[in-house]
């Protein structure tokens, strides 16, 4: 067991903690929805745990098997002989043992964010709709519990004021041209990044991050089709370059043959790290988009469609998340 236990929830969280403590004294958590082929090359190089929440569908056993990963952790911890610090996002599931725990929160996106929408709910809106909501409802997450001291953000958006005390700003991008060439390389290895992608994103000038929209309730892969074939109706097909989410399984390709895909599972941080200046950004709500270099960022939030706006009501819409 290394010095750090860092439970990592999204491509993104990966690479920003990797960018401000590096893995060689950490071991990382890595949760369900990591990709495998950044699994299999991070236990190949670095020390790992990954979790598998196992029995999702049941919430009781679901609960119990949780519980029980963490308490094994723990006691890999205890029989290491020294304390270490724990990092990462106190709304997984993976970190459900260690919320009485000390710890410090890595942003994972702009659900870190969101302010609480009233004093007796400890959740937000983009929690409440997650795959993890069960969890999410019984504890203060996103570094709101008093035992959470630390949270490292990037500053994409306002810091709500009750975590502001607790928060350090990290430029990732200042980061990123710090590493040497070598350090770079690996993180392109990590997440499969080429140059022949990279080249990609140098040719097109329009970018559409999709997301996956399916994971939210009554929200069908169809619909989600559809409201990208609604979203970019206007635009000349031959323009875009459509990068995925890494959770997606969506085959794009199907559905839009003329538009070029991009569904390697690395972050779309990457890129912003690449000094790539696009035309026009569109999205209906990817916190990726907040990062890169564009002339025009087209957020279309929940307005674009009735599902998604008896969702989120209108609350994912870019001017009402830079109102809080």
């Amino acid at each position: 067991m290394k010095e750090n236990v860092f439970f990592a929830g999204t491509h993104y969280s990966l690479l920003f903690y990797w960018l401000k403590f590096g893995f060689d004294n950490t071991t990382i958590v890595l949760n369900h929805d990591i990709d495998e082929s950044v699994k299999q090359w991070l236990s190949k190089n670095y020390d790992t745990v990954i979790y598998k929440n196992r029995f999702r569908n049941v919430y009781i056993v679901n609960l119990i098997y949780r519980f029980f990963f963490g308490v094994r952790l723990k006691l890999k911890i205890f029989l290491c002989g020294r304390s270490v610090k724990i990092f990462g996002g106190d709304h997984l599931p993976s970190f459900l043992a260690f919320r009485k725990n000390e710890y410090s929160i890595i942003e994972d996106g702009i659900a870190n964010y969101t302010r609480n929408e009233n004093e007796n709910e400890n959740f937000s809106y983009f929690e409440k709709y997650s795959r993890l909501k069960e969890s999410l409802y019984r504890s203060r997450v996103f570094g709101r519990a008093e035992n959470a001291n630390q949270i490292y953000l990037s500053g994409i958006l306002d810091v709500p004021d009750d975590i502001v005390s607790k928060v350090e700003l990290v430029d990732v991008r200042k980061l990123w041209h710090e590493l040497s060439h070598f350090e770079k390389k690996e993180i392109y290895r990590c997440f499969s990044v080429c140059d022949e992608t990279l080249n990609l994103f140098e040719k097109y000038k329009i970018i559409l991050l999709t997301q996956p929209l399916e994971e939210l309730p009554g929200i069908t892969e169809l619909d989600k089709v559809g409201i990208y074939h609604d979203f970019i109706s206007s635009y000349n097909y031959d323009d875009i370059l459509l990068k995925t989410h890494p959770r997606e399984m969506t085959n794009y390709r199907s559905y839009f043959p003329n538009i070029k895909v991009v569904d390697e599972s690395f972050p779309m941080e990457v890129i912003s790290m690449q000094n790539v200046r696009f035309d026009k950004v569109l999205t209906i709500c990817s916190t990726a988009a907040l990062y890169l270099n564009t002339v025009e960022l087209v957020w279309v939030g929940d307005n674009c469609n009735d599902k998604l706006y008896d969702i989120f009501k209108g609350k994912i819409n870019i001017e009402n998340l830079k109102k809080q």
